[in-house]
């Protein structure tokens, strides 16, 4: 019981900790790829925040052709420095006919 509080009050910590950095970073080249049966949301991330981003979250929510929710694609990056651009690929399984920038965290 005490490890199953301690893992709860862990998890709800970290996301405490979590900052959107969204308006602080500039997405370039965003683009859809298709390999097998992953298709994947990539492009560059540029850190302007002037600080190093040591865990850094891109989130894309997924949409059908009638504009329903079919799901999310997430993407970690580490230790990107201030300035610096990470290319990411955010990959899912689920098909998809469009992709919107939910959210760029850091932790």
């Amino acid at each position: 019981m005490i490890k199953a509080i301690a893992l709860a009050f862990s998890l709800f910590a970290t996301s405490a900790m979590a900052a959107d950095i969204t308006s602080k970073v500039t997405l370039s080249e965003v683009h859809v790829t298709s390999k097998g049966l992953i298709t994947a949301v990539e492009g560059v991330m540029k850190n302007n925040t002037g600080t190093t981003l040591k865990n850094v979250f891109v989130t894309f929510k997924l949409y059908n052709s009638a504009g329903e929710v079919v799901g999310t694609a997430l993407n970690r990056g580490q230790d990107i420095d201030a300035g610096e651009s990470w290319r990411f690929s955010a990959p899912s399984t689920v098909k998809f006919d469009k992709a919107k920038l939910t959210k760029v965290e850091s932790y």
